[in-house]
Formats: C-alpha cells, sequence, structure tokens
C-alpha cells in the first residue's frame, strides 16, 4: 500500500537493500497504484514483476509464471531462502 509517496511501513533506501527473491504484481486501484509497485520492482534487486495479471484471460500465465517463480526461487534452494 502507497502512502503518496512511496509505500507505508518501509523507504527506498530498505528496499534497496532486501536480498530476498521478490515477485511483485502491481496494482492497479487507488491503494495499490500500478507506478508504486513498478517503483518497488524497479529499485527491488532481482525483482521479477508481473505487469498484466488481473483480468481473467491473463489468469493462466499469471498462474505459470508465480510456480515458476516459487520453484525457481524457494523450491531449488530451500535451506537458502528461509
Amino acid at each position: 500500500m502507497w502512502n503518496h509517496d512511496f509505500v507505508y511501513s518501509v523507504d527506498w533506501d530498505f528496499v534497496r537493500n532486501i536480498d530476498l527473491p521478490a515477485l511483485v504484481l502491481p496494482g492497479n486501484d487507488t491503494p495499490h497504484p500500478a507506478v508504486i509497485g513498478i517503483e518497488v520492482a524497479y529499485i527491488l534487486p532481482g525483482a521479477e514483476r508481473l505487469i498484466d495479471w488481473k483480468r481473467p484471460d491473463y489468469a493462466e500465465p499469471q498462474r505459470n509464471k508465480v510456480v515458476e517463480f516459487l520453484v525457481h526461487s524457494v523450491c531449488e534452494n530451500p535451506i537458502q531462502n528461509l
């Protein structure tokens, strides 16, 4: 969720220093504006993003991307990612 400038709970420097796998799905409504999600994905090191995901015709590509992300980021190195 955003707070007119960035997200509520952290600042840009915090996000830049996160060292964990991340998949960002930018929103498209008032509490979750796309521009903030895209910015988070841009400054978050190594983040992957899924831009088109909210419409029914994106359900299968969305599912495939999320499963691929989880398999690659979590299942291949479960101890490392705890």
